[in-house]
């Protein structure tokens, strides 16, 4: 992964887009798996109006090595400051024509891009990347366990947070606040959502004087 030398700015906008947005919803269908995923436009239409909201873009370029059928796929997210963060993924093209270096180009684009800016989807769109795995029977699969409940808000933890966000004066104050407020459950980075952006407005408004 390559980045510049000062991650700042960026790491406290991303963590405050994190924080509002949603993973992207799987409404296209696999003809190979019968299933539904995100495709590339509903993760874009997922993210772009949040990254662009707190100062943020990204661009990705597309390479093909025909000696190994790989192409590439360099995502680089970057911050309206410079900073950015750049990292490359190789994608095994599954058939030798212009359709399959697409599909593998469009999949890694859509999956290198989810990745780094830290939306969740199930891979059901790999055509010819994967088998389906055959289902387990009841026996193997046991009974059905319920999802671990998001543990309860700690009001203490939020409010002498939120203190801290009222109180910040630099984009160091604002780097250990973004550490801490990426540990918090989503109902509290929910709470506290307001008072980051405060703070950081305050913050950038300070530095442009």
């Amino acid at each position: 992964m390559l980045t510049s030398q000062s991650l700042e700015l960026l790491a406290t906008s991303l963590a405050l887009a994190q924080g509002e947005l949603g993973d992207a919803t799987k409404s296209s269908t696999n003809p190979a798996f019968k299933s539904k995923y995100a495709d590339l436009a509903e993760v874009l239409q997922t993210i772009r109006p949040t990254l662009a909201k707190h100062g943020l873009s990204f661009v990705q370029g597309t390479g093909y090595d025909p000696t190994t059928k790989h192409a590439t796929v360099t995502t680089r997210l970057m911050h309206k400051s410079g900073e950015f963060i750049e990292d490359q993924l190789t994608v095994k093209v599954g058939k030798d024509d212009a359709q399959g270096l697409g599909s593998a180009i469009t999949y890694g684009r859509r999956y290198a891009l989810a990745a780094m800016i830290g939306i969740a989807q199930d891979d059901d769109d790999g055509n010819g990347a994967s088998t389906k795995a055959p289902k387990p029977s009841k026996a193997e699969s046991g009974p059905a366990k319920s999802a671990d409940p998001e543990p309860a808000k700690d009001d203490a933890k939020v409010a002498s947070l939120g203190e801290r966000f009222d109180a910040a004066e630099s984009v160091a104050d604002l780097q250990a606040l973004t550490k801490d407020y990426a540990k918090l459950t989503a109902a509290e980075q929910a709470e506290l959502l307001p008072k980051a952006k405060a703070a950081r407005t305050r913050v950038e408004q300070a530095g442009k004087k």
